[in-house]
């Protein structure tokens, strides 16, 4: 906040209070599009953009001269767009907003200030292609989807969904349903990064090496949250580092009809299945990609390292006699099941 909202709402405020006196033809602030439309993982400059906006918007009812113009990208790099990538560029584009010429940038400044208005959005805008337009400018693009959804469902059949991705993996055993979801994480995490298809993305390799930031690992955490209905943690990349770990959390998160094929009921014995339907070496597999971080802000690690440690030594002067019923021999951690392992680690019996 101090670097970000600091420097844009108080060097605007003292400009405010140092010429409220003052005969100025002129008052103009450069805010950002992102004050009005939102800007994912950006909530600091957002906020710092909208206050310009209403500053503007403040001095025009007091009388005083103002306006604000929330800039859109222009095609020309400047210091503050420099450095975005064609990832950056593709995420843009999926939300509607396209590069304005400086040609055009220009023109818009002097259409802008021959009006009356105190706050005005000078970009480009091509609603009806992108993908994942902002909320305010979805009835712009309304038409354009309602007859792109039309010809998709002529072609292709029903749209997909939450509900239509559950029923196919129902029909699915539990490797393919673990194929299904790799594939379904590529091809959003492809898509995130400007890549052509999922074959880009290595299932194996860590999100933070092929190029995720903590934008784009919001956008993937919000496609994916589209993809699947389900709530997911903002954290999630981060929780889950690699494509394949992803995968197999959604999958364990999931429901399923009961007696689908991904679905299995538990054996038997009772053994070598967890509760969920995962079985133990799933369940080590999640275990293993969970960050120490996480474990201890968690608190979690202690009775982690105690397991890993064995089972305690028995107390030789331990006082049978003081109302606690004496414990059987520790179990060996070799022969628990998923179950009482993690009964064990929370402390329980």
């Amino acid at each position: 906040l101090d670097t970000v909202l600091t420097p844009k709402a108080d060097t605007a405020w003292h400009l405010h209070e140092l010429t409220a006196h003052h005969d100025l033809a002129r008052f103009i602030l450069f805010s950002s599009a992102a004050g009005t439309l939102g800007a994912s993982g950006q909530g600091e400059y957002a906020a710092a953009n909208a206050f310009l906006d209403g500053l503007a918007a403040a001095r025009h009812a007091a009388g005083l001269p103002a306006v604000s113009l929330a800039w859109g990208l222009w095609a020309e790099r400047s210091g503050m767009t420099g450095h975005l990538g064609d990832a950056d560029l593709a995420r843009m584009a999926r939300g509607g907003i396209t590069a304005m010429p400086s040609t055009q940038a220009l023109a818009l400044f002097d259409a802008a200030l021959a009006g009356a208005e105190p706050v005005l959005l000078p970009m480009a805008l091509d609603p009806h292609r992108g993908t994942d337009v902002p909320r305010l400018l979805r009835p712009a693009a309304a038409a354009g989807a309602t007859r792109s959804r039309a010809r998709r469902a002529a072609s292709d059949g029903p749209a997909d969904g939450p509900e239509a991705l559950v029923r196919r993996l129902a029909a699915l055993d539990r490797d393919g349903r673990a194929a299904f979801l790799l594939d379904l994480v590529r091809g959003h995490a492809a898509a995130v990064l400007g890549h052509a298809g999922a074959e880009a993305v290595e299932g194996d390799r860590p999100f933070k090496e092929i190029g995720f930031d903590s934008l784009a690992s919001v956008e993937l955490r919000n496609r994916l949250s589209a993809a699947t209905g389900l709530k997911l943690s903002a954290t999630l990349v981060f929780n889950h580092p690699t494509p394949l770990a992803l995968a197999a959390f959604l999958g364990a998160r999931l429901p399923l009809p009961p007696g689908s094929a991904a679905d299995p009921a538990d054996p038997p014995d009772g053994h070598g299945a967890s509760g969920d339907g995962l079985d133990d070496a799933e369940i080590a597999r999640l275990i293993a990609t969970i960050p120490v971080s996480r474990l201890r802000a968690e608190g979690l690690l202690d009775p982690v390292l105690r397991l890993a440690d064995g089972p305690p030594e028995p107390d030789p002067a331990a006082d049978p006699a003081d109302g606690e019923a004496r414990r059987a021999p520790e179990e060996s951690i070799d022969a628990m099941d998923v179950d009482r392992l993690v009964a064990r680690a929370l402390g329980g019996a």
